[in-house]
């Protein structure tokens, strides 16, 4: 024990109603030598045997003569942050409280002062003792006769222990504080990672987006030509429709005339003639036949336009990041729709698609990874050449495969290719996230994402994904 740390303390309260008593345990306590012959006479008459020599422990003594001084100078050493060690006390102490009282008062105060019963005589059997008292370690009961050096033994045994007790308390108190300061320190590092996290998740959502409009800008032009196509003819339509409506407009007008003059019954014939003869320089039978034709392409056309326009919304929305139902198929060929114009001039699309149970995932997801790897293998391929889209189902999950015959991967690229802003594209030609997004983006919902590829021959890309996905922390952020 460390006495700079830790103040020894060995305060001792001698509790006994006879005066001469208090001289004795002074002189065998306070440091005599104990080898004095008073002394050794002392202790010859007090405790009936003769004392041995033996070095004293030095004790700082205090005296109470009742029960009720005692209990109170126990409570003002505790409120004066002063505690005693020790007390010695005798059970009889006319006409106060006796000392099994004295010691039950002690501990209302002072639960850790450690007590010794000094006395040839007891009102209470040590039964009667220990049942009022409780079984505690912090007493001990001595019965005369017995000698200093059992007595310094005692008082020095108790002293340590109180002071250890007290030691191994206070060095608790100070690890408990310790653990509280470490552990604020901890909470408000998580605290932080937690922000971080929340930080790194906003950015990763922002690269997905991001990426996902950069897909749209790679396939803008081609969008835009799929859209100019049906509003073009659309155009024309309206204006022949127009045509159509004026030249209706004279005949209709003609016919009005023909029915104002047979009401009259005069120039009937001449203005049959003229009716017939607007009729005949319209050709009506064609036109309409024609309105019927015009206005079924322009549905269709304005259908086309609306699918378009639906399936990039879908595609480019910053949605809730729910899991739903979704068909795999029609994810593909919503998919299929935004890159058909990139697709179409020298790609061949093959479908080997199998019955798919639905799968549970977030599809607008799912439909950017589609997208990624369907432009990767149209860019792959040179002049004409063949996608192979196949889906497949095994055990509790479905698979998906991109196969194309394009250029392929050199092997020492394959183990980089999902890395961040790593491509093989030509500058400016990529951004290196689309691959490393996708492969978060499987990931993200239980699954994975494989890659064989040979120079020259071609690359497959294989995803496989569980029935229900089971989404990861980082799904919202893919």
């Amino acid at each position: 024990m460390n006495d700079e740390i830790y103040p020894l303390n060995n305060r001792v309260l001698i509790v006994d109603d006879t005066h001469s008593i208090h001289d004795d345990y002074r002189k065998i306590l306070a440091g005599a030598e104990s080898g004095n012959d008073d002394l050794a006479a002392l202790e010859e008459s007090l405790f009936g045997v003769k004392a041995e020599k033996s070095s004293n422990d030095s004790f700082e003594l205090d005296a109470a003569y009742q029960g009720e001084e005692a209990v109170e100078k126990v409570k003002l050493a505790v409120e004066n942050d002063q505690p005693y060690a020790v007390a010695f006390v005798d059970v009889r102490m006319p006409p106060g409280i006796d000392g099994v009282e004295t010691i039950s008062r002690f501990w209302q105060f002072d639960s850790d002062v450690q007590v010794v019963i000094c006395t040839a005589y007891s009102d209470y059997s040590w039964n009667e003792t220990f049942e009022k008292l409780g079984s505690t370690d912090s007493l001990l009961i001595l019965k005369k006769p017995f000698d200093a050096i059992e007595m310094q033994q005692i008082a020095s045994a108790l002293v340590k222990k109180w002071n250890a007790t007290r030691a191994a308390r206070m060095q608790v108190h100070e690890l408990e504080q310790a653990v509280e300061k470490r552990t604020a320190k901890i909470q408000a590092q998580n605290d932080q990672l937690e922000r971080q996290i929340d930080e790194i998740k906003r950015t990763r959502a922002q690269l997905v987006q991001a990426e996902k409009m950069a897909a749209i800008g790679q396939l803008a032009a081609g969008i835009a030509h799929e859209i100019n196509n049906p509003v073009g003819f659309v155009r024309s339509n309206v204006n022949t429709l127009s045509g159509y409506v004026e030249d209706f407009r004279t005949m209709i007008e003609q016919q009005k005339k023909l029915v104002a003059t047979i009401k009259t019954g005069q120039g009937l014939e001449a203005a049959a003639a003229q009716a017939e003869r607007a009729s005949n320089e319209n050709d009506v039978d064609f036109m309409l036949a024609d309105v019927d034709a015009l206005i079924a392409e322009t549905t269709d056309g304005l259908d086309r336009v609306k699918k378009i326009v639906a399936d990039l919304l879908d595609f480019s929305r910053i949605g809730k990041d729910e899991l739903n139902n979704e068909d795999i198929h029609q994810l593909i060929e919503k998919t299929l729709g935004i890159a058909q114009n990139q697709l179409r001039h020298k790609v061949e699309i093959k479908k080997e698609f199998c019955n798919l149970a639905p799968v549970i995932c977030d599809g607008g997801k799912l439909s950017q990874v589609f997208l990624t790897l369907l432009v990767n293998a149209a860019q792959a391929i040179e002049e004409n050449g063949v996608i192979t889209i196949r889906t497949g189902q095994e055990k509790q999950g479905v698979w998906i495969e991109f196969q194309d015959n394009g250029c392929g991967i050199a092997e020492e690229n394959l183990t980089r290719i999902f890395d961040p802003f790593y491509t093989t594209k030509d500058v400016n030609e990529g951004t290196g996230l689309g691959l490393h997004i996708a492969h978060n983006i499987v990931a993200s919902h239980g699954g994975q994402i494989k890659v064989k590829s040979m120079v020259g021959k071609g690359t497959n890309f294989r995803i496989e994904l569980p029935v229900r996905a089971r989404p990861t922390v980082n799904m919202v952020a893919a």
